[in-house]
């Protein structure tokens, strides 16, 4: 396909690149030739023109040949660039929308039916928003219903994750849910529901867990005992031990207690 890349910026350039690589045959137009050939590369030999977005007539000569404009120009030139598709009868692809007579309705629209009547073919808003983002809404829903919920956990936001677990407890506490919470529906109630223990505090018989909230204290291990001290509490993992000494050695508590004083004796020698 012969396909006229107009603005040839960081995407434009490298929509270029991607599509000459496909075989597809591509120049470039640009308003300043000297700035698009730094963005193409001094190695590039893709043709660039120069191109005003502003006149049709400009975008018109330059694009000539071509079965497809990519517009890749400011937003604010999509309905002159359309024209000169339709001037030309060929297809018309774009990355955004203006929306200067609406905020919801996408300028391009307008030109639909012009589109239909030359039997050809306009995509708009290709770019990142809502392009990119609606390709990987599509394609990471593969990744399973969980990964929205684990990645906002992982950026540090207070979120539930419905894992197998949690369902479990929701289901078990009342909670009139199916076993694979997927529907808005099962969401909403998931959502009402921590928001309630949230409110009111946990299920009776559970503690918080992370973040920290409510009746938590946050403590740093080994305090308040003096840096040097705590750091080695910590690192000898004391208190750990303190636990197995009653529990796997048999130990009372007080026994237990006595052998970590002889442990943090050692530590102040050192």
């Amino acid at each position: 396909m012969r396909i006229f890349v107009l603005g040839a910026g960081g995407t434009g350039s490298l929509l270029a690149h991607l599509l000459t690589r496909q075989g597809h045959t591509v120049w470039c137009g640009d308003r300043d030739i000297t700035r698009a050939q730094r963005f193409l590369g001094k190695k590039s030999t893709i043709e660039i023109v120069e191109t005003n977005a502003r006149n049709l007539w400009s975008i018109v000569r330059a694009a000539r040949g071509a079965n497809l404009i990519v517009n890749a120009s400011p937003a604010v030139f999509n309905e002159i660039v359309l024209r000169a598709a339709l001037r030309l009868g060929i297809h018309y692809m774009d990355l955004n929308a203006h929306l200067t007579r609406s905020p919801f309705k996408p300028e391009q629209y307008r030109y639909h039916k012009r589109f239909v009547a030359k039997n050809r073919t306009a995509l708009i808003c290709a770019g990142v928003a809502p392009g990119l983002t609606n390709l990987l809404a599509k394609r990471g829903s593969r990744l399973g219903g969980n990964t929205g919920q684990m990645f906002l956990r992982f950026v540090g936001w207070d979120g539930f994750v419905t894992s197998q677990d949690v369902v479990a407890c929701l289901r078990d506490a009342g909670l009139d849910i199916a076993a694979e919470v997927k529907s808005k529906g099962d969401l909403a109630k998931v959502q009402a529901q921590f928001n309630t223990w949230a409110e009111e505090g946990p299920p009776k018989g559970g503690i918080w867990n992370y973040p920290p909230r409510g009746e938590v204290i946050e403590s740093v291990s080994g305090s308040p005992a003096p840096a040097n001290i705590a750091n080695q509490i910590y690192s000898q993992a004391t208190m750990a031990k303190m636990v197995a000494q009653c529990t796997q050695s048999g130990k009372t508590i007080d026994q237990a207690i006595d052998w970590a004083a002889s442990e943090l004796e050692g530590f102040k020698r050192t």
